[in-house]
């Protein structure tokens, strides 16, 4: 299968099958042996004519979802959401994060904001202690 159009025709399918591990293999192995039986036939089909034989591969997916248990794509469909609102909470507390490390940063260059600062330094003359002359 090193055909160009028969590898975009089967990724089209593969990213957008809803389910994951051993159920999307199983579905994947049986498209690509019907398509096997297909290119044994005909050696060098083209996208269209993958189309015409099989279904757009959204008509594949479509196929596969009415095959699908009911609850078995619900609880998918949870999972993704669930996933969907983690990296949004990450993204958020990074936003939030660094909002405020820009706010700190901002407000310890507030205090110099004229260009300098002064500095006091107290210079101390040393004593020497005489032994009692």
């Amino acid at each position: 299968m090193a055909n160009a159009d028969v590898q975009r025709y089967l990724h089209e399918i593969k990213k957008d099958i809803p389910c994951a591990g051993k159920r999307k293999r199983d579905i994947l192995n049986r498209i690509n042996e019907i398509i096997g039986g297909y290119l044994e036939e005909n050696a060098d089909p083209n996208y269209n004519e993958l189309t015409a034989r099989f279904g757009t591969p959204k008509q594949i997916i479509t196929s596969c979802l009415d095959e699908m248990d009911t609850g078995e794509l619900i609880k998918r469909l949870k999972i993704k959401w669930k996933i969907v609102r983690i990296v949004a909470a990450a993204a958020v507390a990074v936003v939030v994060l660094w909002g405020a490390v820009v706010s700190i940063i901002y407000i310890e260059n507030k205090k110099y904001e004229d260009g300098y600062y002064t500095e006091q330094v107290i210079v101390l003359e040393p004593k020497t202690i005489s032994g009692g002359e």
